[in-house]
């Protein structure tokens, strides 16, 4: 059996057995992705009605979060 707390050449001891692991994520609610995906589109896009015109980084944003929130069918497509 390995020991917990192995020992490093200079003699200490490793800090991880007893550590907490916290983050501030985990006391936000879930929130699928869905819906997280449709409200950044939202932001996205009220951000662009008031952008300068060209302002390209926002509209490829917009662009890449409309694609990933449309159905995708999975019947292939005969050509």
């Amino acid at each position: 059996m390995p020991r917990c707390q192995p020992r490093t050449p200079t003699g200490l001891t490793s800090h991880c057995i007893g550590a907490e692991m916290t983050s501030p994520y985990l006391d936000q609610p879930f929130i699928p992705l869905a819906v997280a995906l449709r409200s950044m589109l939202a932001e996205t896009e009220a951000k662009l009605a008031t952008a300068a015109p060209g302002e390209w980084p926002l509209q490829q944003r917009a662009q890449v979060l409309r694609e990933w929130l449309t159905p995708k069918s999975k019947i292939p497509i005969s050509t």
